[in-house]
């Protein structure tokens, strides 16, 4: 199994100690290594679920927005070919 979710959970750490908040420029690159493997496992698919959940409302610009529903049609993409 990929330990890309610690890498993901690191780098989500690392904008929060840089700046207080997730802009979609970092949740871009948190996507990106959660896609390397060309899948996304159980683990990656709970590291961005927490994420999606810790999004305050006002960090979602158009950018996050877009990005943020990405993110969901990848998971229920996922979740069909896993069922």
């Amino acid at each position: 199994m990929s330990r890309d979710w610690l890498e993901m959970l690191d780098h989500l750490m690392a904008s929060y100690r840089n700046g207080g908040k997730l802009d979609a420029f970092e949740l871009t690159k948190i996507i990106d290594i959660a896609k390397r493997d060309g899948q996304l496992d159980a683990n990656e698919i709970r590291v961005l679920q927490k994420i999606i959940l810790s999004i305050k409302p006002d960090e979602v610009d158009a950018e996050m927005r877009l990005q943020l529903e990405r993110i969901k049609d990848k998971i229920d993409k996922q979740n069909k070919l896993n069922s």
